[in-house]
């Protein structure tokens, strides 16, 4: 009896041994089934943004440049598209040497990788349209298009593995940027910096040269401000609130996931995120 006994016990033990392997593979199975779900709303969020880049940016110019300037921002989402699975997150990967990503996948299935490269699209597509609104009126399509090509399958994915990659020299000097303000909104920052200081400022009118004018209106001298302005305030409005709507994505979605205690840092993104507008507010404080 007493060896039946043992008998029954270590086949007991065997049997909670397999319980407990097959409910901690369980587990980990769930937190990544978790994790997905949470990157990848996240990145649709960030995708979102695209339309509030496009409405803000078509409010802010002349209507005759609406058409234009919708055009580029959907051209801008297309291409970066194409260039990403191609070889643009593969340039971006952890492959490769400190400077560059290698081949391992262009034209290629990245398997279990799918939900990162998804999440770095939007991020790159973000990142090229920046330079949309900085020339928005004053570049050629054509010239736009190759600019955005530059930009989202040359740059973006240079910038990303030096700073995101485990092989990345930036990453390696101990670079951190959680949320892209340096690859990306630096990155596109400056495209959109360069790109306007060759493409200069907004032409007013031929027949106004100058942007004041002096007028006399019943013996009274009047000046005349004919900066460019707008033609939808409205627009502009709807698309500011879209890009702070998908900024909750893009800070609290970098997190790439909840479980592990991640959660707590994703709070923390969206709640700061929710505090932009006193942000805002110092900052005219202390320039006041």
């Amino acid at each position: 009896q007493l060896g039946q006994l043992t008998m029954a016990s270590s086949g007991d033990l065997q049997k909670l041994q397999a319980d407990m392997n097959h409910l901690v593979l369980r587990t980990d199975e769930l937190s990544r089934d978790v994790d997905f779900v949470w990157t990848g709303s996240t990145a649709v969020l960030v995708f979102i943004m695209q339309l509030g880049f496009g409405m803000l940016e078509a409010g802010s110019v002349k209507s005759i440049n609406v058409q234009s300037i919708l055009f580029k921002n959907l051209m801008d989402v297309a291409i970066t598209a194409i260039g990403w699975w191609s070889f643009g997150y593969s340039v971006a990967s952890s492959h490769g040497n400190s400077f560059s990503g290698g081949t391992e996948h262009v034209f290629l299935d990245p398997n279990e990788e799918w939900t990162d490269m998804f999440f770095l699209w939007v991020f790159a597509a973000t990142s090229a349209t920046i330079v949309s609104g900085a020339v928005s009126g004053r570049m050629r399509l054509y010239i736009y298009l190759l600019v955005s090509m530059c930009m989202s399958w040359i740059l973006f994915p240079l910038f990303a593995h030096w700073v995101w990659a485990t092989n990345g020299w930036l990453y390696k000097m101990g670079f951190i940027d959680f949320a892209g303000s340096g690859v990306v909104h630096l990155g596109g920052g400056v495209g959109a910096l360069i790109g306007s200081s060759q493409v200069g400022p907004r032409i007013i009118s031929a027949a106004y040269p100058s942007r004041f004018e002096k007028t006399t209106e019943k013996g009274i001298e009047i000046i005349i401000d004919r900066k460019p302005r707008g033609h939808n305030t409205t627009i502009c409005f709807l698309g500011a609130f879209l890009l702070w709507f998908g900024w909750f994505g893009f800070n609290a979605g970098s997190t790439k996931g909840v479980s592990g205690g991640r959660r707590v840092v994703a709070a923390t993104c969206l709640f700061s995120t929710g505090l932009f507008p006193v942000r805002i507010l110092k900052t005219l404080q202390c320039n006041i």
